[in-house]
């Protein structure tokens, strides 16, 4: 757990600050946007000139948490003003391969780097990294930060904090939902935050094509050792047979899990670039954050995800044959 003096020791070093990036991973969940929002409310308050700036469209589930205050979409223009910034706060993420845009942008630039986060893999290079992998989202850490050096949370900022803790934590229904989340969570409530308008806002609002998706790979589902792991893919043809977008795709993987008899599963999607993205989840059989580093990926041991560079077929034989391997 981060300390009280690691927590003051990244405001302090913001407080010299007159303009601020806050970035985060490519294809942004919630948890991300919810720091990224928290984040941004923290440093505003001193700090001068604060930009959150993202690499992929935020997915319609979560817009409503910066619909007031958009974030800035990464492009040449926004790179070029790189130089007149004076530190970038990373959340969510300390891996450099999810900050591919911005890596050499800032190894170009003598910039103090400061990292919010609770992943295992931490190969970027930072001034300060505030690493806590025990919490159950990047988003309680933002919470914690602000209250931890008495920095009033809006209603606005306390919702997307809620929303990312909710998020990461399949609302509040995984092993990582400790007493420290719950804590957190109710202090967000204090501030106005309503948990019913979040949970209908995130889990109540699929389109059609997201649950056509769903069936789809429910229906095509691989078991293997037993029934213990499960394989499940969406190919390109899957997404233009049911008029399926981007977010609809969001946290499919997680519904594989309700099948009593699997432990562990991975779910493959056919990206429009020619890799496979790979979804790993576990009911702490096998440490899938060890899994995914064999692809050059990362994440925690019950949930983790790579790229891979090659056909579907390929990703599946070798997911199925680590995965198998730890099962042993």
């Amino acid at each position: 757990m981060i300390t009280a003096e690691q927590y003051t020791e990244a405001l302090r070093l913001a407080r010299g600050w007159s303009r601020a990036w806050v970035i985060t991973h490519t294809r942004p969940d919630g948890d991300a946007i919810g720091a990224m929002v928290g984040v941004r409310h923290v440093l505003r308050q001193f700090v001068e000139d604060v930009t959150a700036v993202v690499f992929d469209p935020v997915l319609p589930r979560y817009e409503f948490l910066v619909a007031d205050d958009p974030p800035t979409m990464w492009s040449e223009s926004v790179k070029a003003q790189a130089a007149r910034i004076d530190g970038v706060v990373v959340v969510d993420t300390c891996a450099a391969a999810q900050l591919e845009p911005i890596v050499e942008v800032l190894d170009g630039l003598d910039l103090p780097v400061v990292v919010f986060d609770h992943h295992q893999s931490q190969d970027l290079d930072a001034s300060l990294k505030l690493i806590d992998v025990d919490a159950s989202a990047t988003s309680l850490m933002i919470a914690e930060w602000a209250m931890a050096n008495d920095v009033n949370l809006d209603k606005a900022a306390s919702v997307a904090l809620f929303a990312g803790i909710a998020a990461d934590t399949g609302w509040f229904r995984f092993s990582n939902a400790d007493r420290r989340t719950y804590l957190v969570a109710a202090r967000l409530i204090e501030r106005g935050v309503r948990p019913v308008e979040i949970y209908h806002r995130l889990y109540c609002s699929d389109r059609p094509q997201r649950l056509a998706l769903l069936g789809r790979m429910l229906n095509g589902l691989e078991f293997h050792d037993g029934g213990r792991c499960a394989i499940g893919q969406i190919t390109r043809e899957m997404i233009e047979a049911c008029g399926a977008e981007p977010g609809d795709m969001e946290e499919l993987a997680t519904d594989i899990g309700r099948i009593g008899s699997v432990t562990c599963w991975a779910l493959l999607t056919e990206m429009p670039d020619g890799r496979v993205r790979i979804n790993l989840r576990s009911k702490g059989v096998v440490d899938m954050a060890r899994v995914a580093e064999t692809f050059g990926g990362g994440g925690h041991p019950r949930a983790a995800g790579a790229r891979f560079q090659g056909t579907l077929q390929e990703a599946k034989a070798q997911v199925l044959s680590r995965i198998l391997a730890h099962l042993l």
